[in-house]
C-alpha cells in the first residue's frame, strides 16, 4: 500500500499483520505486485510503485521491501503502474502521467538479470487531456484498461500498443 506522505507499506495477506514499511520516499503514487521476476538467476517477487516527484519507477523484492532498483522514467509526475507478464514470461511495466499530454502511456520493459532490476522503453502511445491514474491489465487476453479520471475506459493491446476500443 503507498501512502502519498512518503511511505510503501507491505501486508500479509493472510491476517493483515505488517510486514514492513519504507518511509521518505517523494510522494509514492500506485503500487502493483507480479511473480517470478528472474534477479540473478533467482526467481522473486516484485512490487514496483511510481514515485511521482522523482520521475521514476521503484522496485522492490517482496516481501521485505528490499529495493532493486530506481527506473527513470520520461514521463512527468508519473501516477499509475500495472504490470504485465506476457507469454514468453517478460515483465513490463506500463507508467501513466498525472499530467496529460501526448503518449502519455509508457511500456518499459524490466530486466533483473544482473541482479538489479533495470527498464528499457518499448514504446509510448495514447494522447490525453484528461489525467489518467487508474490502469489494469489482463494477462490472459493481452489487453491494457485505461481509466480516463472522468469520462471513460479505453483498452489496448498490450503486447503492441495499439487501440482496441473505448467504454
Amino acid at each position: 500500500i503507498t501512502h502519498k506522505g512518503g511511505d510503501l507499506r507491505a501486508f500479509r495477506a493472510r491476517d493483515c499483520s505488517s510486514v514492513a514499511t519504507i518511509t521518505g520516499m517523494a510522494n509514492p503514487n500506485n503500487v502493483d505486485v507480479e511473480y517470478g521476476l528472474n534477479l540473478g538467476g533467482v526467481n522473486v517477487d516484485i512490487a514496483v510503485m511510481t514515485e511521482r516527484l522523482n520521475n521514476r519507477l521503484l522496485v522492490f523484492r517482496l516481501p521485505n521491501l528490499v529495493q532493486i532498483g530506481a527506473i527513470p522514467t520520461v514521463l512527468p509526475e508519473p501516477m499509475g503502474v500495472v504490470l504485465y507478464k506476457n507469454l514468453s514470461g517478460s515483465i513490463n511495466a506500463f507508467v501513466s502521467s498525472k499530467i496529460p499530454t501526448t503518449n502519455l502511456i509508457q511500456q518499459y520493459q524490466l530486466d533483473g538479470s544482473s541482479g538489479t532490476v533495470t527498464g528499457s522503453l518499448v514504446r509510448r502511445f495514447g494522447d490525453y487531456t484528461t489525467e489518467v491514474e487508474a490502469l489494469s491489465v489482463d494477462d490472459e487476453q493481452n489487453r491494457l484498461y485505461v481509466s480516463h479520471e472522468i469520462s471513460k475506459i479505453d483498452v489496448y493491446n498490450a503486447i503492441n500498443g495499439n487501440f482496441i476500443q473505448s467504454f
